[in-house]
């Protein structure tokens, strides 16, 4: 099977409500989108495309470390993964600079529902710069 991922080229960061906003050039109804806003410990993500939404909810520290410490690597779609086994979200840094991110919630041992993202590198530079500058708001 190969897997078509959504490229997000556009970002957006609400400095009224904190919320980093992540989406494609092409605006319908069935535009790949991801928004995420820091709640205390946590990050709250909602990705989605159409009719469906995953929504994740991950610990900041946990999401901030994976980004600081990732490596490029073509060969893994994914080099860490940040949530528990039950909802995830994949992190790979590609070569060429973008991001993949995988949004994952897993229904048991039979099934999953995965969402597959990747951010231009001025996408993921403004991702990077948001999840830094989210620090200091805790």
């Amino acid at each position: 099977m190969t897997r078509t991922f959504a490229l997000l080229d556009e970002s957006a960061v609400d400095t009224t409500t904190g919320i980093l906003t992540l989406r494609g050039q092409i605006q319908d109804s069935f535009a790949p989108e991801i928004s995420m806003r820091r709640e205390g410990a946590q990050i709250v993500i909602a990705a989605g495309t159409g009719v469906i939404e995953v929504a994740l909810r991950l610990r900041y520290d946990e999401l901030r470390q994976a980004m600081l410490h990732l490596q490029p690597n073509d060969g893994l779609t994914t080099s860490r993964q940040v949530g528990t086994g039950q909802a995830y979200l994949g992190i790979g840094l590609k070569t060429d600079d973008t991001l993949v991110l995988r949004p994952v919630i897993v229904g048991d041992a039979t099934g999953h529902l995965r969402l597959n993202f990747r951010l231009t590198s001025p996408v993921r530079a403004v991702m990077a710069r948001w999840i830094e500058d989210c620090a200091g708001a805790k």
